[in-house]
């Protein structure tokens, strides 16, 4: 042990004092600066996923769905059918987009059966079956840029059970499919909208003035 008179009369004792005293003030001012340099770290990296640049894709999709004999041209439940689609496209986006899309916002649709000439692959059917689409309209979001055929192909096979009203007043089901004749995807182009923004985003419901508006 260094007793007082030991530290006045021995200058070595003294100088490794001083030397440890540094030492220590060295070795708190790296673990303090250590921590200020990850705390800063930190935020910009909250600061740079809050910045992520948002892109965005505007898509009409068609389900294509034949009306039998026995099946009005109306829809047996808009508002369930609807929901279908907000769930269903959006499972779509994120099985083949799973690290980049963020959310699909629909913000039209049509509420009933729309008749066309035809659509998809030509398909034997009987002369009263009339072809018929279900259409919405809305926004994709992503994190990459994406082009319109890279978008089509991820929803090309993309099904979806739509329910109609038979002639009796029931609900008559059949699987629908993507309508690549009616369905469009446009390019991916910048968006001035965070990724919290988006995520904040909602798709239309059958009460809003949207519908039949697509």
């Amino acid at each position: 042990m260094v007793v007082p008179s030991q530290v006045i009369s021995d200058p070595n004792v003294f100088v490794r004092i001083a030397v440890t005293g540094i030492t220590v003030a060295t070795l708190i001012g790296v673990v303090a600066a250590g921590i200020a340099v990850g705390v800063i770290v930190g935020r910009q990296s909250a600061s740079f996923v809050q910045q992520q640049v948002v892109l965005r894709s505007d898509i009409s999709v068609a389900i294509g769905r034949l009306i039998t004999a026995f099946e009005l041209q109306e829809l047996y439940n808009p508002s369930s059918t609807l929901n279908d689609f907000i769930n269903g496209l959006n499972a779509q986006l994120k099985l083949y987009f799973p690290q980049t899309s963020i959310k699909v916002v629909l913000s039209s649709f049509a509420g009933e059966p729309i008749l066309v000439s035809s659509y998809g692959e030509r398909r034997k059917k009987q002369l009263s079956d009339r072809p018929s689409i279900i259409t919405v309209n809305g926004s994709a979001y992503f994190t990459q840029n994406y082009t319109s055929n890279q978008l089509l192909t991820a929803f090309y096979n993309y099904t979806q059970t739509i329910v109609l009203v038979d002639v009796k007043g029931g609900p008559s089901a059949a699987l629908g499919t993507l309508s690549s004749k009616y369905s469009v995807f446009t390019d991916t182009y910048t968006t001035v909208l965070t990724v919290d923004e988006v995520d904040a985003l909602n798709s239309i419901s059958t009460t809003n003035d949207t519908i039949n508006s697509g």
